[in-house]
């Protein structure tokens, strides 16, 4: 018998059951295929219904995979109501880490969806998807601010600058459950008591923060491109070191990934681009996967590594003055290479890019070995006894990424971006709540 999706089994649906039964067969295709390889078809298919009914109930098949996102998330506003309304007034960080919990709850067990976005940033809908989302979240934490602030006035409170932490904060725990084999040691999820501590105390949702009036740099959406160089002008350089034609395969891989796309650009342009032949492109990095991976991460590297020699030559108290300038300058490294680490995000997290992504882990876990080492000799100096250094390093981390690789995500208010000035002085603030032991 013929399979066929008659008339009078899709009349017995109500709108709500065949809506739920939608989320349900595209959020697992979604997280098994990923978002590219998933069809209209396929899902209207397994669903049981037309593809001119998945239109009619959702318009597109971008605008179902937002919904399909945002689906956990549910009541999640009157549930952190019931929170707020019952947190006793003399228990401090109650409500910071009922809301941590809260969104670890309903987002650890759509780890998969929420890679699958990462890797929809690559598709031909990645803007449409984009844009979408910072106007989802935008509403959510619209909502999740006024029921704070409502929720028991005079108690927790939202102010303009604990938005800001807000939007941190809901950055931050999406960033460690997507990127968990990125940020995470091994063994480790981001539901265990220990990270969720660690998270609840970089949180104060009361307005209690005090944030540096030292500003930082202003985020930016477009970025200029390195200048090109020419095959004719290349062959006319004097031979260059080993340290330069690297420095060179980066300079015109960066420009080629971010003016024409990862996939789009082969190994003969990078290498024309270069001044230099494919196979010394080949010796120097291996793969196309391996330059992108360098090329996005290494400057996140040297930044620290350079802070790392710069920190041992500061006296302690030189060292706490120039805490909020080290998350600056972090913040600064991933808005000028937001276009690639948005592109290796997307990529790594396709199914079909497995090595790429365990490179990119590796990689991550060599940044955070020079990190725990610089926070170890912050922590001698000043003579205390830090709590957690490493899983707090890691969270900082991914309190940046979102910010600064992801604002149109997390600080999207409306039509605009906000500024990368009280993003960094709310970052900056934030770093140091609850990193001694008492």
């Amino acid at each position: 018998m013929p399979h066929a999706f008659p008339d009078e089994i899709r009349r017995r649906r109500r709108p709500a059951e065949l809506r739920r039964t939608l989320i349900a067969t595209s959020r697992r295709l979604f997280a098994e295929q990923g978002y590219q390889a998933t069809t209209q078809k396929q899902i209207a298919s397994i669903a049981g219904i037309s593809t001119s009914v998945l239109f009619r109930n959702f318009g597109s098949k971008a605008q179902l995979f937002v919904d399909v996102v945002f689906e956990p998330f549910g009541d999640f506003g009157s549930d952190l109501l019931a929170i707020y309304s019952a947190a006793p007034a003399t228990v401090d960080g109650v409500p910071e880490r009922q809301f941590i919990v809260g969104i670890v709850e309903r987002l650890q067990p759509h780890r998969a969806i929420l890679r699958s976005l990462l890797s929809a940033l690559q598709s031909p809908d990645g803007d449409v998807l984009m844009e979408a989302m910072g106007r989802r979240i935008d509403v959510l934490i619209s909502e999740v601010a006024s029921t704070v602030s409502q929720s028991a006035p005079g108690r927790w409170r939202i102010e303009e600058q604990s938005e800001v932490v807000l939007r941190l904060a809901i950055g931050m725990v999406t960033l460690m459950i997507a990127l968990d084999d990125w940020l995470l040691p091994a063994g480790l999820s981001v539901d265990d008591d220990r990270l969720i501590e660690i998270l609840a105390s970089m949180v104060a949702l009361d307005g209690s923060i005090s944030p540096s009036n030292r500003r930082g740099p202003r985020a930016r959406r477009a970025h200029g491109a390195p200048m090109r160089v020419s095959p004719a002008v290349a062959a006319e350089q004097p031979r260059r070191h080993s340290d330069e034609v690297r420095s060179a395969l980066l300079v015109a891989a960066t420009t080629l990934f971010r003016e024409n796309g990862f996939s789009a650009t082969g190994y003969r342009d990078i290498a024309l681009s270069a001044g230099t032949s494919e196979s010394v492109l080949y010796r120097h990095f291996g793969s196309k996967s391996n330059l992108l991976a360098e090329a996005a991460l290494q400057p996140f590297t040297d930044s620290f590594q350079a802070a790392s020699r710069r920190w041992t030559a500061m006296t302690p108290e030189a060292r706490r003055a120039r805490q909020p300038q080290v998350i600056a300058e972090l913040y600064s490294t991933f808005v000028a290479n937001r276009h690639l680490v948005r592109v290796l995000m997307g990529l790594a997290h396709d199914p079909t890019h497995a090595d790429l992504n365990a490179l990119t882990a590796r990689r991550f876990e060599q940044s955070f070995t020079t990190l725990g080492a610089l926070s170890v000799e912050r922590a001698r100096a000043e003579q205390v006894t830090p709590y957690e250094p490493e899983l707090r390093i890691r969270s900082v981390v991914a309190m940046v990424l979102a910010a600064a690789v992801l604002d149109d995500w997390f600080f999207t208010r409306g039509d605009e971006v906000l500024a990368g000035s009280r993003v960094v002085a709310a970052m900056s603030a934030l770093v140091d709540r609850g990193r001694v032991v008492q």
